[in-house]
């Protein structure tokens, strides 16, 4: 039956997958009607003799064929028929009776196996009308799932993030292309690695342990935000969601990866927590006080507003403390009777009105504010504000002494002066109006210029003639303030002439916006001039004592290390500067010569200077000898101690020494005999003038005159030989 039903039933029931319609089931009835009443026709004209017997056994035929083709209606309607045909037949025939009890049983038996036939060929026909509707639905899923993995293929491949299929250890099984365009890589370069090694380190052991959790069927899904490193090595942030397919018998098969390009969302973010950051940052250190309030209302009324956000300097430039989630009439009671007018601003811009900046004083505190008001949303407001108490008590006091700020400006030796858009001077201090009264800048031809209602900018036009330098600048630079081109010039110029000219330097700025006009500051320099003049003449006679002297000039450090060098003859440098500059002393003396030039550097650090050391060095024609002179430099904090060491070659001196110290030498051999020779005849005379004033002595005793002359003896120029 099961081939029956798989090869036969379809050709004969071709359309079985759906219940008969009336039609068919009409041509199947006289169908069932025809074929037995063609059985009974056939059986009364078989010419074949069967005796009495009806040959009930040829009715199967048409009930069989009928219960195939038409089911069970059709094999009962042709059994009916057959029966009532076969009753016809059996003795006595024509006639509806039976004599013969074999005959009886014949005829129940033949209706029993139409009906058993007819049931059989029902249930046949019910199970195959069962299997096809299996067979059609096994075909619509097979069709589905062609479709679905079509669907499916199209969308991996098409999808607008990367997919891919990554296999248990790690490696890339598929990818799709959109993968490829988000990590950089192309898929064969994919293929041909794990996820491990395109994963950054930090993000690697979380990816991992989740992997272990969907294989050990803890989770089923797990989504996480990564980093990859692309091939440039850049890092790109994805949003990861993986999930394991797994095998009939459960284990796992692949990782199933949804992967979301989300580099412009971090960026984003990071964006958004380095603005909120800043913004919290400048919320929490802000200088100005912040709050963010609630109006309360009554009946419609204002009638209080309450504290939802402050920052720290609220409470550092207002006192009050604790004032989140309280009304202003806990914090302050008495604000709303001293200071009715701002419950009133703050309602008015709480309920849509544009903002506000206006300044009040709270009694209560008292303490004078600047506040800025707006609204963030309806029946809410923020206020900035800032104390300006001193402010405040600053501008009272020179409002009430205003001579006070007149004296300062007069006490400025600066000339000061206000011009209006025309030119004008509006107003001008003392030391303006005292120098306009004693100068005159045009000799030739005096005009008023400096006092007040004078018209500066005509003074500036005649004085073109005169000052062609400077006039020109002045009035352009004026007029370009005053036209808003610039917001600020300045020039030095001279006026006069020798002896008497004088320098000033002239500022001009705008007063206000400039729409005001502009304020003129003149100084008088010349003093800063003659000695700028002097300072440059002192730095060229001292640049031409240096060219002329012939000396090596070093600055050095404390280390000996060679910072400048200046040297008019460079062949008595032992290394030519650029070698120099930069190395120690150390680096390019011989030891001794080194060690005297720092013990030179030692002792200027203590004493301030250092004076008459003396060096050897060997240079490329000879051996030199330098006298050091080393003078310590004012130095500034933090920084090593620099030296000025003047190097003078004395090696001609020292050869000249040494020729004086030997002739001085054999001078004193020469004296030293000269010496012996002169006692020699000196104690000679000395003996003879000793015998003279015995002789004079004893012609004295004896009453006579002396014989010789010895009074020249008692000069004192002969009486220290004389002792000697």
């Amino acid at each position: 039956m099961t081939l029956l039903g798989k090869e036969l039933l379809p050709i004969l029931t071709p359309d079985m997958n759906t219940q008969p319609t009336l039609w068919l089931r009409v041509a199947q009835y006289g169908m069932a009607v025809a074929l037995t009443l063609a059985t009974c026709f056939l059986r009364e004209h078989i010419a074949v003799s069967f005796g009495q017997r009806p040959l009930l056994i040829l009715f199967m035929l048409p009930i069989i064929i009928s219960a195939l083709l038409g089911g069970l209606g059709s094999g009962l309607l042709a059994t009916l028929t057959a029966g009532l045909c076969t009753a016809l037949l059996i003795p006595p025939a024509d006639s509806l009776a039976i004599a013969a009890s074999y005959d009886i049983l014949q005829w129940g038996m033949l209706l029993i196996n139409g009906i058993l036939v007819s049931l059989l060929s029902g249930s046949l026909h019910h199970i195959r009308r069962q299997e096809l509707r299996k067979w059609q639905q096994l075909d619509a899923v097979r069709q589905e799932l062609q479709q679905s993995q079509a669907f499916l293929i199209s969308a991996f491949e098409e999808a607008g993030v990367g997919m891919a299929l990554v296999a248990l250890d790690g490696h890339w099984l598929k990818v799709n292309p959109k993968l490829c365009d988000i990590l950089g890589y192309s898929a064969e370069e994919l293929l041909g690695q794990t996820f491990q090694d395109i994963t950054h380190p930090d993000d690697l052991a979380s990816d991992q342990q989740n992997m272990a959790q969907l294989l050990a069927g803890d989770i089923q899904t797990y989504t996480i935000e990564k980093r990859y490193i692309r091939p440039s090595q850049r890092l790109l942030w994805v949003n990861l969601t993986v999930v394991l397919a797994r095998h009939p018998n459960g284990l796992g098969n692949y990782f199933v990866c949804v992967i979301e390009d989300i580099q412009a969302r971090k960026q984003a973010e990071l964006a958004l927590f380095a603005s909120e950051h800043n913004y919290r940052s400048l919320f929490d250190n802000m200088l100005n006080g912040y709050a963010y309030c609630r109006m309360v209302y009554d009946n419609g009324h204002p009638c209080d507003f309450m504290y939802l956000n402050v920052n720290k300097a609220f409470t550092h430039l207002t006192g009050l403390s604790n004032v989140l989630g309280r009304k202003v009439s806990e914090v302050i009671p008495t604000l709303h009777k001293t200071s009715p007018e701002l419950l009133t601003a703050f309602n008015r811009v709480a309920l849509g009105a544009p903002p506000e900046c206006f300044e009040s004083y709270v009694e209560t505190l008292k303490i004078w504010f600047s506040l800025s008001v707006y609204s963030p949303q309806r029946e809410h407001f923020v206020v900035i504000f800032d104390v300006i108490t001193e402010r405040k008590q600053a501008e009272l006091a020179l409002r009430q002494n205003e001579a006070f700020k007149r004296a300062i400006l007069d006490s400025v030796n600066a000339q000061i002066a206000v011009l209006d858009l025309q030119g004008i001077i509006v107003a001008a201090n003392r030391p303006w109006l005292q120098f306009a009264e004693t100068s005159r800048l045009l000799p030739e031809k005096p005009i008023k210029y400096g006092q007040i209602g004078d018209d500066y900018l005509a003074a500036c036009h005649q004085g073109t003639a005169y000052y062609q330098e400077c006039t020109p600048k002045i009035l352009g630079g004026i007029q370009a303030v005053l036209d808003g081109h610039i917001n600020y010039c300045h020039f030095e110029c001279p006026f006069g002439s020798n002896p008497e000219q004088h320098w000033f330097s002239v500022t001009v700025t705008p007063l206000g916006d400039a729409r005001q006009g502009v304020v003129i500051t003149h100084t008088d320099i010349s003093e800063r001039k003659q000695a700028e003049a002097a300072l440059n003449q002192l730095t060229d006679d001292l640049s031409s004592t240096l060219q002329a002297i012939p000396d090596l000039l070093f600055e050095i450090d404390e280390t000996g290390r060679y910072i400048k060098v200046k040297a008019t003859q460079e062949k008595l440098l032992i290394a030519p500067p650029s070698h120099l500059l930069g190395r120690t002393v150390n680096d390019v003396l011989p030891p001794e010569a080194a060690q005297t030039v720092l013990q030179a550097l030692a002792s200027a650090a203590q004493t301030g200077f250092d004076y008459g050391r003396t060096i050897t060095l060997p240079l490329m024609d000879a051996e030199h000898c330098f006298e050091l002179s080393v003078a310590r430099k004012s130095g500034h904090g933090g920084q090593p101690q620099q030296f000025v060491v003047l190097s003078r070659d004395i090696t001609e001196r020292k050869a000249a020494e040494a020729s004086l110290q030997q002739k001085t030498q054999e001078l004193l051999e020469r004296n030293t005999e000269l010496q012996r020779f002169n006692d020699a005849m000196v104690g000679r005379e000395l003996d003879m003038i000793a015998l003279k004033q015995q002789v004079n002595a004893f012609a004295s005793q004896l009453g006579q005159d002396p014989p010789y002359p010895l009074a020249f003896l008692a000069l004192p120029e002969f009486q220290e030989p004389y002792r000697k």
